[in-house]
Formats: structure tokens, C-alpha cells, sequence
């Protein structure tokens, strides 16, 4: 991803720079959640197989947006907040919807191009293997340079 702009309304910050960690630390999580972190569990004695980085990949430096701008707005407190304080962490997660929705739009377009046309699912997380799939890619059309 090459740029994100959020802007975020965080009542009376009790520290600006706490909270615009925990914007960008939210937004990130949420896209690990969306598009990476595919959690597998064995089926025959329900142990986690994906427990190490080999097979779990969470967001890494390079999934972060290039560009990562937050706007706070000016001060609209909240009456009923620990000094009029709004939460800062969990709501970004749920900003991170519009890459997802972005890929599916992207992947749409693919399969318009390869002549798949008609209705689609894309579940999370949308991996790089479900999106190659999703869009009609075949091994033989990947090419390393």
C-alpha cells in the first residue's frame, strides 16, 4: 500500500503521541487481519499449525503504508470518557475494511479482463494465493524477475 490518510476524532488526547501510535498500530493490525494473518489449526487434534512465522504471516515493515499521514481533529470530548478521552486503538482496525475493499475491487477487475465474470467471495484474510486464484492467475503466468 502506497499512502493512508485517516482522519480521527480522539476526544480531549491525553497524549497525542500515544494515540497516533495506537492509530497506526490499529490500522496495521487491521490489515494483517485482512489480508495476511491466515490462523490453521489441524483438524485431526485441533493444534494450531500455523504457530511460527514460516506459516503466520503478520504485517511486516513493508506492509505498513509508505505514506501513513493521521489527522486528529480539534477536541470534541467525550462526556463520559476517562477525561473526556475517546478510544484510539480499536477503531483504526475497523479503517484497514477499505484496503480489503480496494483488493476486491482490484480483483473484480481482474477477473473482468480474464472473462470470469459473475459473483465472487473473498475471505479473510485475503492471502496472495486466494487473491492469484480469485483473479484466474496459473502458476505458469507468475514470472520472478
Amino acid at each position: 500500500m502506497l499512502s493512508s490518510n485517516i482522519v480521527f476524532d480522539c476526544g480531549y488526547s491525553l497524549n497525542p503521541l500515544i494515540d497516533l501510535g495506537q492509530i497506526h498500530g490499529g490500522f496495521t493490525m487491521g490489515l494483517g487481519l485482512l489480508t495476511s494473518e491466515n490462523i490453521t489449526y489441524d483438524l485431526e487434534n485441533g493444534r494450531c499449525t500455523s504457530a511460527s512465522t514460516w506459516e503466520y504471516k503478520p504485517p511486516q515493515s513493508l506492509d505498513i503504508p509508505v505514506k501513513f499521514d493521521v489527522e486528529m481533529l480539534p477536541s470534541h470530548g467525550n462526556p463520559v470518557g476517562v477525561l473526556s478521552s475517546k478510544a484510539t486503538g480499536e477503531p483504526p482496525l475497523a479503517c484497514a475494511s477499505a484496503p480489503f475493499l480496494a483488493l476486491h475491487a482490484a480483483i473484480t477487475a481482474a477477473r473482468s479482463d480474464a472473462g470470469l465474470l459473475g459473483w465472487f467471495s473473498l475471505p479473510a484474510p485475503a492471502t496472495v494465493d486466494t487473491i492469484l486464484q480469485l483473479c484466474g492467475t496459473t502458476p505458469d503466468q507468475l514470472t520472478l524477475s
